[in-house]
């Protein structure tokens, strides 16, 4: 028999609550949200349980047709329909799970069976965050660089990732930090980062860039050299060549203190490119340069110097006593100084006014000839590497006595002894030189000291001199022999100067060129 196209609907009441039992849903919430509709009332707050009706049990219907005699009826499953939605700040619907899977938020099921449906709300918001502790552009350095962080979500935020120059720190409780050791890192440019993570594992970052800078930068010092021993008013003066690759040269300054005491900084006098100082009496100085840069990280170089104001102090160590007596006719003397130094000597009859002095005959020691009976001083003093002169020479007075002669025979044996002594010339043969090489000299002058009135200088050299001869008569005072030394001259040169005058005992002074050193001196009497 055909179906009536007119549908009637009729329930009947059955015998047995089970007889029309058909299925049982249940449904399950995951996140903030709700599952309405169809006999369910299901909720779940942020954080919290699920609450109300979240199952049902949905009975069979009787659905019945008319027949020819009788209604025909049968028992089929209801139809239920519910919806699932979100209030919470920043969640949506995620989906379904279970039964209801594939299906968008209203779910529609045929209850011919028991069902679970599971609805899903997931966190679509990003967390917030604020970087804090530095700023952009910073430069930063040091063991114990500090960030921090502000940061806050919709559900709750899980923690904070800070990162600075490839090293990352996390902090799971506000407020949030971390501190960083940069003195590892590499120098240069880097990010600073803040990133917040909320319990979705969603992100967000706040960045700024800096400068990491640990490094000190490079100071190169010339000028006066450490350890410098410099004369009065000497002006010890340094350059200073600064630099910084990472963040330039803020500042240069310098210092110029007593050895020993802190330095005291101020301006450079030539500004970042160099200093010098004056008036410094004698002492130990400590000359300290410092350059600082954009990080502030600190250079500082030093050097020391000494100004020598102090002139050395000969002790004579050899030689005929002081006032002492003596036949000899060529005398030495031996003599140290109280610091490293070069000497001068002169000899000179003591009645008379003493010429210059003029380098000694050897060093540490000087080589006297042709004494003739009389009172003579001898005098040496020192000068320093820094040109300070020994202020009172040290001296020595000795008088010079013919020797024992023959036994007396007769009163004309005294008179021609006595007519037989002749007073001695004594003179200073004096000389400067410069460049001494293997090869030779050249002499700066060359004069010719205390010449007694009336005398005649002469001079011989048969090689290598401008001049091979000189004469000079009705001499006096000094003569220069300048016109011998006109050119360099070769090593083994000598040139002899004699200083004769009637009734008196001429001196010969020999001058000899050595090879990178002073000429020779020697002196006899004839």
């Amino acid at each position: 028999m055909g179906r009536l196209l007119a549908v009637v609907v009729a329930v009947f009441a059955l015998t047995s609550a089970d007889a029309l039992a058909a299925g049982t849903l249940r449904v399950d919430i995951s996140g903030p949200g709700s599952v309405t509709g169809s006999g369910i009332s299901c909720s779940r707050a942020l954080g919290g349980a699920t609450v109300g009706t979240c199952s049902d049990t949905y009975a069979n219907i009787r659905v019945c047709e008319p027949g020819p005699l009788k209604p025909i009826c049968l028992l089929e499953p209801q139809d239920v329909a519910f919806t699932a939605s979100t209030a919470a700040s920043g969640f949506v619907f995620d989906g379904w799970t279970g039964a209801c899977a594939g299906q968008r938020e209203t779910c529609s099921l045929t209850m011919d069976d028991d069902y679970s449906a599971g609805a899903s709300f997931r966190d679509n918001q990003d967390p917030a965050v604020a970087l804090g502790g530095v700023g952009a552009g910073a430069i930063v350095r040091g063991a114990a660089v500090g960030l921090t962080a502000t940061a806050g979500d919709n559900a709750a935020v899980k923690r904070v990732e800070f990162s600075l120059g490839g090293v990352t720190i996390s902090d799971a409780s506000a407020p949030y930090s971390a501190s960083f050791d940069t003195t590892g890192l590499k120098d240069g440019a880097a990010v600073a980062q803040a990133t917040a993570v909320d319990t979705s594992d969603r992100t967000k970052s706040a960045a700024v860039s800096v400068t990491i800078d640990n490094t000190g930068p490079a100071l190169g010092v010339g000028g006066t050299p450490d350890g410098a021993v410099l004369a009065p008013g000497s002006v010890p003066s340094w350059t200073l060549a600064a630099s910084d690759k990472t963040t330039g040269i803020a500042q240069v300054r310098c210092s110029v203190v007593a050895a020993g005491g802190a330095p005291a900084f101020g301006a450079c006098s030539a500004g970042t490119t160099g200093h010098s100082v004056t008036g410094k009496p004698g002492g130990a100085y400590v000359f300290t340069a410092r350059a600082v840069d954009g990080a502030g990280n600190v250079t500082d170089v030093s050097r020391g110097f000494t100004i020598d104001a102090t002139p050395p102090t000969t002790t004579l160590t050899g030689g005929i006593a002081d006032g002492g007596t003596t036949t000899e006719t060529s005398l030495a003397w031996q003599f140290s100084a109280s610091e490293a130094a070069s000497f001068a000597c002169r000899v000179y009859p003591a009645a008379l006014t003493p010429g210059d002095f003029a380098p000694c005959s050897a060093d540490g020691s000087h080589t006297a000839n042709g004494f003739a009976p009389g009172t003579y001083t001898f005098e040496v003093r020192a000068t320093d590497g820094v040109g300070n002169v020994e202020a009172a020479p040290v001296k020595r007075t000795f008088t010079v006595v013919p020797p024992p002669g023959p036994p007396s025979v007769g009163v004309s044996n005294v008179l021609a002894a006595s007519s037989a002594a002749k007073p001695q010339i004594v003179v200073t043969l004096a000389f400067g030189f410069a460049n001494s090489t293997k090869k030779q000299t050249k002499l700066t002058s060359l004069v010719v000291k205390n010449v007694p009135a009336g005398s005649t200088v002469s001079a011989a050299c048969p090689k290598s001199c401008a001049k091979k001869t000189f004469k000079k008569t009705g001499a006096s005072g000094n003569v220069s022999l300048a016109a011998l030394i006109k050119k360099p001259l070769k090593v083994g040169t000598t040139i002899t100067v004699t200083v004769s005058k009637p009734g008196y005992t001429s001196v010969v002074k020999t001058l000899k060129v050595q090879p990178r050193k002073s000429p020779t001196l020697t002196t006899r009497s004839i």
